[in-house]
């Protein structure tokens, strides 16, 4: 046999891949090259992590500061509530007192009564600068009942620093004389009242000393001292 001819055969196969017993042989590609990293990364599973000691310090310290702030500005927020209902209701009272005075003395009537010993008394007889009773008229009846439409007011302290309205039932006063109280203002500070005669003179007791006929005054101050007001004065105008 030629040599020639049987080495070119040879580098035939060669070039097909056919190996010994005409079976091919087989060679694998090479791999893609992926780096380390990239391989760690997407072959190690990912590890869930906390909250650390530190971490849960400071949130529940930040908790606490804002709970601190909210709870003071409710808290200031109920004071401020509960005072402004308290003025409130102390203003409402002193309202409805002077409105009453207001109605009492301007409906005063020129009328001496009896008192229950059978003296008698003049229309309006101030005691004190703290007391004061007088005659008024327009007494409501609402049932229409068979009586007078006077009836006898005072005003004065009582010994726990209250202002009281006291009403009579009868004009003229039995043994014993039967009377109703309201109160008007509670912890008042002071109460007086002055009297204006015909002369424009203030006067600090009524009647004045040695007048046979004193009648009604023309105008009665009166001066309430409560707290936080301080004094509060009213001018009543009498229908002399």
């Amino acid at each position: 046999m030629n040599i020639g001819l049987l080495h070119s055969r040879r580098v035939k196969r060669a070039a097909t891949g056919a190996g010994f017993g005409g079976v091919r042989s087989r060679v694998a590609a090479p791999a893609e090259f992926v780096p380390a990293s990239v391989q760690n990364a997407t072959n190690t599973t990912p590890r869930q992590r906390g909250f650390t000691l530190i971490e849960l310090l400071i949130a529940l310290s930040i908790f606490a500061l804002v709970s601190m702030m909210a709870f003071g500005g409710l808290n200031t927020v109920l004071d401020a509530s509960a005072r402004t209902e308290v003025e409130a209701a102390r203003l409402i009272e002193l309202q409805r007192a002077f409105a009453l005075m207001r109605r009492d003395f301007e409906a005063a009537v020129n009328r001496p009564i009896r008192d229950q010993f059978g003296d008698e008394e003049p229309p309006m007889d101030a005691m004190d600068t703290e007391h004061v009773r007088f005659t008024r008229g327009g007494r409501d009846n609402p049932l229409g009942l068979q009586r007078s439409a006077l009836e006898r007011i005072a005003y004065g302290l009582d010994d726990q620093n209250r202002l009281i309205r006291s009403r009579w039932r009868a004009l003229d006063q039995p043994i014993d004389p039967q009377f109703d109280e309201l109160v008007m203002i509670e912890d008042v500070e002071n109460f007086s009242v002055r009297y204006l005669n015909g002369d424009k003179e203030w006067q600090e007791f009524w009647p004045p000393a040695g007048e046979q006929q004193p009648g009604l005054p023309h105008a009665v101050e009166v001066v309430v001292e409560v707290e936080p007001y301080g004094e509060i004065r009213r001018l009543f105008v009498l229908p002399f």
